[in-house]
């Protein structure tokens, strides 16, 4: 019994030796296949980074170029900008320094025609001046020859006293006329002088206020 006992137990263990080898193989040939598919897909990973990294690059390469792009129209902008404000302040001084220049003419010319027109109101308040001290040696020589006349003529008629009494009265109406001609013309020049004046502050008024409300440079 123990030949037979001995045969099966070796018969038994070249059994299970072959199953281990043939469990071996089939485990080395699943690894091998595991290999490969972890290889496979490992490749396979690879190659998709590398193509998202290409990718990327590209991508990287494009925004880097936009951005640059975008900085150099950004910097041409701001030169563009710069070059407007300055021009735009150019003209501002120009059109200032116009409007001064403008305003000194104006106001010389204003002053101008002021002392103009006060020269013109003495000439002319002196000249009645001179009218009426002519008028009134006139008629103080009137008087003079009418109390001259009068006592030469005291021996006349009536009706010589009469009429020069309508001299007299006719001379101091005369006189009186005067009197209120050269007062209305006095009057009126005072008046035309005021109004003038008035019209002359009301422009320099407003040039001051165009002048002030006038957009200036930005600093």
């Amino acid at each position: 019994m123990e030949p037979q006992d001995g045969a099966e137990r070796l018969h038994h263990a070249e059994a299970e030796n072959a199953h281990l080898k043939e469990t071996v193989r089939v485990l080395r040939e699943e690894l091998e296949k595991l290999s490969y598919e972890r290889d496979d897909r490992l490749q396979k990973a690879i190659a998709s980074a590398n193509t998202e990294i290409l990718h990327l690059r590209g991508t990287i390469e494009t925004l880097r170029d936009t951005l640059e792009k975008a900085a150099d129209e950004r910097e041409r902008a701001v030169a563009a900008a710069t070059a407007t404000a300055e021009g735009e302040m150019a003209h501002l001084r120009s059109t200032v320094e116009t409007l001064r220049v403008e305003i000194e003419d104006v106001r010389r010319q204003k002053d101008e025609a002021v002392q103009r027109a006060m020269d013109l109101a003495r000439r002319e308040v002196d000249e009645l001046k001179a009218t009426v001290a002519r008028q009134r040696d006139e008629s103080e020589r009137l008087k003079v020859e009418h109390q001259e006349a009068v006592q030469a003529a005291l021996t006349q008629s009536g009706k010589e006293i009469s009429q020069l009494r309508e001299t007299i009265s006719m001379l101091r109406t005369e006189l009186d006329g005067i009197n209120a001609e050269y007062d209305g013309k006095l009057r009126t020049i005072e008046g035309s002088y005021e109004q003038e004046r008035r019209e002359l502050h009301s422009t320099i008024t407003v040039l001051r206020e165009e002048l002030e409300t006038a957009p200036r440079p930005h600093s």
